[in-house]
Protein backbone atom coordinates (compact mmCIF):
# COMPACT_ATOMS: atom_id res chain seq x y z
CA UNK A 1 0.00 0.00 0.00
CA UNK A 2 1.58 3.26 -0.77
CA UNK A 3 2.49 6.17 1.56
CA UNK A 4 -0.67 8.79 2.31
CA UNK A 5 -1.79 11.18 5.04
CA UNK A 6 -4.99 8.83 5.59
CA UNK A 7 -4.04 6.32 8.00
CA UNK A 8 -7.35 3.55 7.74
CA UNK A 9 -6.15 1.39 10.28
CA UNK A 10 -5.98 3.25 12.77
CA UNK A 11 -9.40 5.37 11.77
CA UNK A 12 -11.04 2.26 12.78
CA UNK A 13 -10.41 3.19 16.54
CA UNK A 14 -13.50 5.16 16.18
CA UNK A 15 -15.78 2.92 14.34
CA UNK A 16 -18.03 2.18 17.77
CA UNK A 17 -19.03 5.68 18.11
CA UNK A 18 -20.41 5.37 14.37
CA UNK A 19 -22.61 2.35 14.85
CA UNK A 20 -24.31 4.00 17.54
CA UNK A 21 -25.33 6.41 14.87
CA UNK A 22 -26.48 3.32 12.46
CA UNK A 23 -28.35 1.58 15.28
CA UNK A 24 -30.72 4.62 16.65
CA UNK A 25 -33.78 4.63 14.45
CA UNK A 26 -33.22 5.44 10.66
CA UNK A 27 -35.26 8.79 10.07
CA UNK A 28 -36.45 10.75 7.03
CA UNK A 29 -38.82 13.56 8.07
CA UNK A 30 -39.02 14.84 4.19
CA UNK A 31 -39.03 11.32 2.38
CA UNK A 32 -35.56 13.40 0.00
CA UNK A 33 -33.66 9.97 1.46
CA UNK A 34 -36.09 7.14 0.95
CA UNK A 35 -37.16 8.51 -2.36
CA UNK A 36 -33.53 8.68 -3.31
CA UNK A 37 -33.06 5.30 -2.29
CA UNK A 38 -35.77 3.47 -4.44
CA UNK A 39 -34.90 5.33 -7.17
CA UNK A 40 -31.13 3.98 -6.95
CA UNK A 41 -32.95 0.72 -7.07
CA UNK A 42 -35.32 1.07 -9.32
CA UNK A 43 -32.28 1.83 -11.68
CA UNK A 44 -30.33 -1.01 -10.81
CA UNK A 45 -32.95 -3.14 -11.71
CA UNK A 46 -33.39 -1.90 -15.11
CA UNK A 47 -29.47 -2.66 -15.41
CA UNK A 48 -30.48 -5.93 -14.52
CA UNK A 49 -28.39 -5.83 -11.18
CA UNK A 50 -29.81 -7.43 -8.31
CA UNK A 51 -31.65 -5.05 -6.09
CA UNK A 52 -31.12 -5.61 -2.54
CA UNK A 53 -29.32 -1.51 -2.23
CA UNK A 54 -32.56 0.10 -0.84
CA UNK A 55 -31.33 -0.91 2.99
CA UNK A 56 -27.65 -0.03 2.50
CA UNK A 57 -28.59 3.04 0.88
CA UNK A 58 -31.19 4.30 4.09
CA UNK A 59 -28.21 3.27 6.50
CA UNK A 60 -25.68 5.32 4.93
CA UNK A 61 -27.84 8.38 4.21
CA UNK A 62 -28.98 8.04 7.16
CA UNK A 63 -25.69 8.46 8.84
CA UNK A 64 -24.83 11.08 6.96
CA UNK A 65 -27.89 13.24 7.95
CA UNK A 66 -27.07 12.66 11.49
CA UNK A 67 -23.34 13.67 10.54
CA UNK A 68 -23.90 17.30 9.27
CA UNK A 69 -20.71 18.51 10.55
CA UNK A 70 -18.35 15.51 8.42
CA UNK A 71 -16.96 18.26 6.18
CA UNK A 72 -15.81 21.17 8.89
CA UNK A 73 -14.37 18.59 11.53
CA UNK A 74 -10.69 17.24 9.97
CA UNK A 75 -10.80 14.28 12.24
CA UNK A 76 -14.45 13.14 12.37
CA UNK A 77 -14.49 13.49 8.17
CA UNK A 78 -11.24 11.55 8.48
CA UNK A 79 -13.53 8.67 10.08
CA UNK A 80 -16.94 9.22 8.34
CA UNK A 81 -15.40 8.54 4.93
CA UNK A 82 -13.67 5.29 6.03
CA UNK A 83 -16.47 4.21 7.71
CA UNK A 84 -19.02 4.54 5.27
CA UNK A 85 -17.03 2.36 2.76
CA UNK A 86 -16.71 -0.19 5.88
CA UNK A 87 -20.42 0.13 6.09
CA UNK A 88 -21.01 -0.63 2.19
CA UNK A 89 -18.83 -3.29 2.61
CA UNK A 90 -20.65 -5.09 5.95
CA UNK A 91 -23.70 -4.93 4.80
CA UNK A 92 -22.95 -6.18 0.67
CA UNK A 93 -20.09 -7.78 1.19
CA UNK A 94 -21.63 -11.59 -0.14
CA UNK A 95 -23.56 -10.16 -2.70
CA UNK A 96 -21.38 -7.26 -4.48
CA UNK A 97 -17.44 -7.21 -5.81
CA UNK A 98 -15.10 -5.15 -4.79
CA UNK A 99 -15.46 -2.75 -8.04
CA UNK A 100 -19.71 -2.70 -7.42
CA UNK A 101 -19.01 -1.45 -3.83
CA UNK A 102 -16.38 1.14 -4.93
CA UNK A 103 -18.78 2.35 -7.48
CA UNK A 104 -21.94 2.19 -5.06
CA UNK A 105 -19.39 4.38 -2.85
CA UNK A 106 -18.95 6.99 -5.28
CA UNK A 107 -22.91 7.10 -6.34
CA UNK A 108 -24.13 7.61 -3.05
CA UNK A 109 -21.81 10.57 -2.27
CA UNK A 110 -22.15 12.06 -5.49
CA UNK A 111 -25.95 11.79 -4.32
CA UNK A 112 -25.61 13.82 -1.08
CA UNK A 113 -23.67 16.06 -2.79
CA UNK A 114 -26.75 17.09 -4.78
CA UNK A 115 -29.46 16.80 -2.31
CA UNK A 116 -27.63 18.48 0.29
CA UNK A 117 -25.04 20.28 -1.71
CA UNK A 118 -22.26 19.21 0.65
CA UNK A 119 -18.97 17.81 -1.35
CA UNK A 120 -18.31 15.44 1.22
CA UNK A 121 -15.50 12.30 1.21
CA UNK A 122 -14.02 13.96 -2.44
CA UNK A 123 -10.14 13.37 -1.50
CA UNK A 124 -10.73 9.48 -0.52
CA UNK A 125 -12.49 7.84 -3.55
CA UNK A 126 -8.89 7.44 -5.03
CA UNK A 127 -7.64 5.38 -1.86
CA UNK A 128 -10.23 3.48 -1.44
CA UNK A 129 -9.27 0.80 -4.16
CA UNK A 130 -6.02 0.31 -1.23
CA UNK A 131 -8.56 -0.30 1.31
CA UNK A 132 -7.91 -3.95 2.64
CA UNK A 133 -11.48 -4.69 4.61
CA UNK A 134 -10.20 -7.49 6.21
CA UNK A 135 -7.69 -5.81 7.52
CA UNK A 136 -10.27 -3.15 9.08
CA UNK A 137 -12.66 -6.00 10.46
CA UNK A 138 -10.49 -7.28 12.30
CA UNK A 139 -8.50 -3.63 13.68
CA UNK A 140 -12.40 -3.08 14.73
CA UNK A 141 -12.78 -5.96 16.45
CA UNK A 142 -9.51 -6.02 18.67
CA UNK A 143 -10.44 -2.22 19.04
CA UNK A 144 -13.97 -3.99 20.67
CA UNK A 145 -12.43 -6.50 22.52
CA UNK A 146 -10.30 -4.35 24.45
CA UNK A 147 -12.87 -1.64 24.83
CA UNK A 148 -14.29 -4.39 26.67
CA UNK A 149 -11.67 -4.94 28.73
CA UNK A 150 -11.14 -1.40 29.15
CA UNK A 151 -14.64 -1.00 30.92
CA UNK A 152 -13.64 -3.20 33.64
CA UNK A 153 -17.30 -4.36 34.45
CA UNK A 154 -16.00 -8.27 33.37
CA UNK A 155 -15.22 -10.90 35.62
CA UNK A 156 -11.91 -12.00 34.92
CA UNK A 157 -12.84 -15.02 33.47
CA UNK A 158 -14.78 -13.27 30.86
CA UNK A 159 -11.74 -10.53 30.91
CA UNK A 160 -9.13 -13.44 29.70
CA UNK A 161 -11.62 -14.43 26.76
CA UNK A 162 -11.69 -11.39 25.39
CA UNK A 163 -8.07 -11.06 25.37
CA UNK A 164 -7.65 -14.58 24.03
CA UNK A 165 -9.87 -13.63 21.04
CA UNK A 166 -7.76 -10.24 20.90
CA UNK A 167 -4.24 -12.09 20.72
CA UNK A 168 -5.61 -14.60 18.18
CA UNK A 169 -6.62 -12.02 16.05
CA UNK A 170 -3.26 -9.47 16.80
CA UNK A 171 -0.89 -13.02 16.57
CA UNK A 172 -2.22 -14.13 12.56
CA UNK A 173 -2.10 -10.39 11.77
CA UNK A 174 2.01 -9.73 13.77
CA UNK A 175 2.46 -12.32 10.82
CA UNK A 176 0.68 -11.10 8.28
CA UNK A 177 2.35 -7.99 9.07
CA UNK A 178 5.93 -9.20 9.19
CA UNK A 179 6.10 -10.66 5.93
CA UNK A 180 3.96 -8.26 4.07
CA UNK A 181 5.13 -5.24 5.45
CA UNK A 182 2.05 -2.42 5.49
CA UNK A 183 3.28 0.77 7.42
CA UNK A 184 -0.06 1.83 8.00
CA UNK A 185 -1.48 -1.37 9.14
CA UNK A 186 1.90 -2.36 10.88
CA UNK A 187 1.56 0.98 13.02
CA UNK A 188 -1.83 0.40 13.72
CA UNK A 189 -1.34 -2.99 15.29
CA UNK A 190 1.53 -1.70 17.03
CA UNK A 191 -0.83 0.69 18.71
CA UNK A 192 -3.28 -2.84 19.51
CA UNK A 193 -0.11 -4.17 20.87
CA UNK A 194 0.41 -1.44 23.62
CA UNK A 195 -2.53 -1.36 24.78
CA UNK A 196 -3.54 -4.62 25.20
CA UNK A 197 -0.04 -5.10 27.09
CA UNK A 198 -1.26 -1.90 29.45
CA UNK A 199 -4.37 -3.74 29.94
CA UNK A 200 -2.76 -7.27 30.67
CA UNK A 201 0.31 -6.91 32.16
CA UNK A 202 -0.66 -7.21 35.83
CA UNK A 203 -4.04 -9.75 34.93
CA UNK A 204 -2.93 -13.60 35.29
CA UNK A 205 -4.93 -15.27 33.06
CA UNK A 206 -5.53 -19.17 33.35
CA UNK A 207 -6.38 -20.56 30.11
CA UNK A 208 -3.15 -19.35 28.53
CA UNK A 209 -3.78 -16.10 27.68
CA UNK A 210 -0.74 -14.29 26.79
CA UNK A 211 -0.20 -11.24 29.42
CA UNK A 212 1.97 -9.52 26.98
CA UNK A 213 1.91 -9.35 23.42
CA UNK A 214 4.77 -9.95 21.48
CA UNK A 215 6.42 -6.76 19.06
CA UNK A 216 6.10 -7.04 15.55
CA UNK A 217 9.75 -8.41 13.98
CA UNK A 218 10.82 -7.79 10.48
CA UNK A 219 12.57 -10.24 8.92
CA UNK A 220 15.70 -8.96 6.87
CA UNK A 221 17.01 -12.38 6.17
CA UNK A 222 17.09 -11.60 2.12
CA UNK A 223 19.02 -8.36 2.66
CA UNK A 224 22.58 -10.13 3.53
CA UNK A 225 22.68 -12.24 0.51
CA UNK A 226 21.15 -9.48 -1.81
CA UNK A 227 23.44 -6.43 -1.29
CA UNK A 228 26.37 -8.70 -1.79
CA UNK A 229 24.74 -10.06 -5.12
CA UNK A 230 24.48 -6.67 -6.43
CA UNK A 231 28.09 -5.59 -5.11
CA UNK A 232 29.03 -8.49 -7.47
CA UNK A 233 26.96 -7.88 -10.44
CA UNK A 234 28.42 -4.18 -10.37
CA UNK A 235 31.81 -5.18 -9.99
CA UNK A 236 31.33 -7.65 -13.23
CA UNK A 237 29.66 -4.84 -15.38
CA UNK A 238 32.34 -2.57 -14.17
CA UNK A 239 35.28 -5.49 -15.49
CA UNK A 240 33.32 -5.84 -18.59
CA UNK A 241 32.87 -1.97 -19.63
CA UNK A 242 36.48 -1.78 -19.07
CA UNK A 243 37.75 -5.02 -20.66
CA UNK A 244 35.84 -4.31 -23.82
CA UNK A 245 35.14 -0.37 -24.51
CA UNK A 246 38.48 1.11 -23.10
CA UNK A 247 42.02 1.57 -24.12
CA UNK A 248 42.89 -0.27 -20.91
CA UNK A 249 41.59 -3.22 -21.75
CA UNK A 250 44.71 -5.10 -24.16
CA UNK A 251 46.55 -3.69 -21.46
CA UNK A 252 45.19 -5.87 -18.39
CA UNK A 253 44.53 -8.90 -21.16
CA UNK A 254 48.39 -8.94 -21.40
CA UNK A 255 49.09 -8.45 -17.76
CA UNK A 256 47.14 -11.42 -17.07
CA UNK A 257 48.17 -13.60 -20.04
CA UNK A 258 51.75 -12.98 -18.69
CA UNK A 259 51.27 -13.91 -15.05
CA UNK A 260 49.19 -16.88 -16.30
CA UNK A 261 51.96 -17.75 -17.88
CA UNK A 262 54.34 -17.04 -15.04
CA UNK A 263 52.10 -19.24 -12.81
CA UNK A 264 52.28 -21.99 -15.20
CA UNK A 265 55.83 -21.95 -15.43
CA UNK A 266 56.50 -21.84 -11.61
CA UNK A 267 53.80 -24.60 -11.33
CA UNK A 268 55.90 -26.81 -14.33
CA UNK A 269 59.47 -26.10 -12.09
CA UNK A 270 57.88 -26.90 -8.80
CA UNK A 271 56.68 -30.35 -10.30
CA UNK A 272 60.31 -31.01 -11.73
CA UNK A 273 61.77 -30.33 -8.36
CA UNK A 274 59.13 -32.20 -6.70
CA UNK A 275 60.09 -35.23 -9.33
CA UNK A 276 63.55 -34.65 -9.00
CA UNK A 277 63.14 -34.77 -5.04
CA UNK A 278 61.13 -37.94 -5.53
CA UNK A 279 63.79 -39.47 -7.58
CA UNK A 280 67.09 -38.61 -5.39
CA UNK A 281 65.24 -40.23 -2.04
CA UNK A 282 64.26 -43.75 -4.39
CA UNK A 283 67.52 -44.08 -5.14
CA UNK A 284 68.71 -43.02 -1.32
CA UNK A 285 66.60 -46.00 0.12
CA UNK A 286 67.64 -48.49 -2.61
CA UNK A 287 71.38 -48.20 -1.53
CA UNK A 288 70.42 -48.35 2.10
CA UNK A 289 68.60 -51.89 1.12
CA UNK A 290 71.87 -52.86 -0.45
CA UNK A 291 74.06 -52.01 2.35
CA UNK A 292 71.89 -53.21 4.44
CA UNK A 293 71.18 -56.89 3.14
CA UNK A 294 75.17 -56.98 3.00
CA UNK A 295 75.75 -57.21 6.29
Amino acid sequence: MNSRKYNFYILARSFDNQNDLINTDMTDSDGTLQNYCMKYVDKQDKLKIKSDLFLPCMKVMTYLGKKKYISTERDDSDVSCVYIFYLINKELQNSRTNDELKQFYKDILLEYKRLKNNDICKDYEQYIPEIDLNKIKDMNDMNNYIDRIKNNNERLSQICNLAQKCSEIYMRNKVTCEHNYDPDFCKALKNIMEEYNDLMKDRNCENNTLSLLPSIQMYKEKSPILIPSIFMLIIAFFLFFLFKFTPYGPYFRRTIKRNIFKSTNLGKDFNEYLSSEAHSTISGIRRYNILYNCV
